[in-house]
């Protein structure tokens, strides 16, 4: 098995766990604890992440990998959050985690959209953010950090894309990511509110350098 297939192998047993542990917890935090809405829950998680990451990596970042890579950050995005959408939809619609549990399928449109508006939330994004205190700024422990944190995430996790932005006025930021490899991908209005105000940011993002192999 070559490494790249073992890392990709390896996140996706990660995000199988991930979703399989969102799906308990929804489930629990919508007040829904027996044994078989539990069962339910777990399945969708299951279900939605093997789908997504499955989609994610041997697809999207597989066949489509060069195609994509050739469109806009935005196009990019759109390109796939269709897709996801497309496969929460399908998971969604077909009532799969109620069939596989045996129990009978929801008629509420309502019960559809909140799993729909639920399920989304399972993001194959990783975004990163970073603060630091004062008395600790100017001395690069901000840089060793983000550094281990990438190369772990990487090296480790096999993660194949990490996105940061940041203020255009934040220079320091911008010189941060920049030095550790971030590459600027587009500027984005109003994109956060951050103390009552809209703020635009600078989006950027580091690929996986193992991933960038031959192209």
């Amino acid at each position: 098995m070559n490494a790249r297939l073992e890392r990709k192998l390896r996140f996706l047993a990660i995000i199988m766990v991930a979703g399989t542990v969102a799906g308990l917890v929804l489930n629990l935090a919508q007040g829904r604890t027996s044994y078989s809405s539990m069962f339910v829950g777990i399945t969708y998680g299951l279900l939605m992440c093997v789908a997504i990451g499955c989609t994610e990596l041997f697809i999207l970042d597989g066949p489509m990998q060069g195609w994509l890579g050739r469109l806009s950050f935005t196009k990019n995005l759109m390109v796939r959050s269709a897709i996801y959408a497309v496969i929460i939809v399908a998971v969604q619609s077909s009532q799969s985690g109620e069939v596989i549990a045996g129990l009978p399928r929801e008629t509420s449109g309502q019960d559809f959209w909140h799993g729909f508006i639920l399920s989304a939330g399972i993001a194959v994004l990783m975004n990163l953010g970073f603060s630091i205190a004062r008395r600790f700024e100017g001395k690069g422990l901000m840089r060793e950090a983000l550094i281990a944190a990438t190369n772990f995430m990487f090296e480790r996790e096999g993660l194949h894309r990490i996105m940061a932005n940041f203020r255009p006025e934040n220079i320091r930021s911008e010189r941060l990511l920049t030095s550790i490899g971030f590459r600027r991908e587009g500027f984005a209005r109003s994109y956060l509110q951050i103390n009552g105000r809209w703020a635009d940011h600078v989006l950027t993002s580091m690929i996986n350098p193992a991933d960038l192999d031959g192209l």
